[in-house]
């Protein structure tokens, strides 16, 4: 997963988006750029999840992940 980072244990809080790459910036902005920033509904989360240069999961992982976040189901999350 070359693209996904571990934000919560930054001590720059939002600093580190100072340190993305332009090709980070493309990357979100073409499912993100639509909704302000925001990823506000599961297709979209999918969506994300399956494109290759953030996790490249397939349609099953992706629905597994959909559903554990849906859910608030936190081991679900950490096993993908």
């Amino acid at each position: 997963m070359p693209f996904l980072r571990e934000m919560s244990r930054s001590d720059k809080g939002f600093d580190f988006m100072n340190e993305w790459k332009k090709w980070e910036i493309k990357t979100i902005e073409k499912h993100l750029l639509k909704n302000y920033g925001v990823c506000s509904t599961q297709e979209s989360m999918m969506m994300l999840s399956m494109d290759k240069d953030i996790a490249n999961f397939n349609v099953v992982e992706s629905n597994v992940l959909r559903k554990g976040v849906a859910k608030l189901l936190a081991f679900i999350v950490e096993t993908l």
